[in-house]
């Protein structure tokens, strides 16, 4: 039986609209979170020939939600919605739900919630670091030249950056940096963004 309700971070609509998403793209990733929690085992679908079956007319932006990281294909072919395990299951406090979401870090700087043969799933088309795509989600980005999840502080900056900038040129600093696991690194990529704007 689902529950009586689903956890959404209040910032979500606009910064899937500062990331570039549109109105119908928002709506599938709703349609995503709504149907994940009646599933069998909830927050995954069988494979994604039953997400877009549930989805109806939002499956056309389902390979848009893969690519962006929201929809993660796991062992099986399983559709996992990102994040669903760490937003929406437990009975944890806020402070709690937070630290869980900030370490999902696994082996290799991956979330556990992603097999080990699809490192990078979700990863989208473009430039490679080390053969592995690069990613058209900062987030995402992050995490692979990192090997970390961002933390509250830098997925504001990466937010007030993408706002402020094309995303594409914030992508394109972060794969340019020399060292990213070095500290400062969202500090070198600010200031080389902000310098070459100005």
């Amino acid at each position: 039986m689902g529950r009586a309700y689903l956890r959404v971070d209040p910032g979500f609509y606009e910064r899937k609209l500062d990331q570039g998403y549109s109105l119908p793209q928002i709506a599938a990733y709703l349609g995503c979170l709504c149907l994940a929690d009646a599933q069998t085992v909830r927050g995954r679908f069988r494979n994604m020939t039953v997400l877009k079956a549930l989805l109806g007319p939002g499956a056309r932006h389902a390979a848009y939600l893969l690519d962006r990281g929201d929809l993660v294909i796991q062992e099986r072919g399983r559709v996992y919605v990102d994040g669903w395990d760490e937003w929406q299951e437990g009975d944890w406090q806020v402070k709690e739900r937070l630290a869980r979401v900030r370490s999902r870090k696994g082996m290799n700087g991956t979330a556990p919630t992603v097999s080990s043969d699809t490192p990078l799933a979700g990863a989208g088309a473009g430039r490679s670091n080390g053969g592995a795509a690069r990613p058209d989600n900062v987030y995402v980005a992050f995490r692979q030249l990192t090997g970390k999840e961002p933390d509250q502080k830098e997925t504001t900056w990466l937010d007030e950056l993408c706002h402020d900038l094309k995303r594409g040129h914030v992508l394109d600093a972060m794969y340019a940096d020399s060292d990213p696991t070095r500290r400062g690194f969202l500090g070198r990529v600010s200031r080389q963004l902000r310098g070459s704007a100005s």
